[in-house]
């Protein structure tokens, strides 16, 4: 009986365990499904722009409409990073970089035209974390 009693619960136990590889996500980057899909136009009725920071990429959409707009900025990222906007007249950026899983928010008043996107961390924007947004 009681060897009947040790069969049954390795099997128990063998099958709530997951097969394969057991990966620590604490020092991974975040899921993908955390990560917003911003590729294409701004909504046109909605204000909130979307911009997602990794290693080194900025995600977010390539149009947006003119007017006031708030910029909802997440780093995704296991590094610092954060964010700045470049043109016609405008150049702000946010004040502190993002540790990763912080968020920040800059709004500004976009008119028609073309803006530089860019991480001004360290070095970072030379590895690729620049962009262009076009207002229309």
């Amino acid at each position: 009986m009681p060897k009947l009693l040790l069969t049954l619960v390795a099997v128990l136990l063998f099958a709530g365990c997951p097969g394969g590889e057991v990966k620590d996500e604490s020092q991974s980057g975040p899921r993908p499904t955390t990560v917003t899909r911003t590729t294409g136009t701004a909504d046109a009725a909605s204000s909130t722009i979307a911009v997602d920071l990794l290693e080194y990429e900025i995600r977010m959409p390539e149009i947006a409409k003119a007017g006031r707009r708030t910029f909802s900025i997440i780093n995704h990222g296991k590094e610092a990073h954060s964010f700045r906007i470049e043109g016609n007249g405008l150049d702000i950026g946010l004040t502190e970089p993002l540790e990763r899983g912080d968020t920040g928010q800059i709004t500004v008043a976009l008119t028609a035209g073309s803006y530089t996107i860019s991480c001004p961390v360290d070095g970072h924007k030379g590895k690729g974390m620049t962009r262009t947004l076009r207002v229309e």
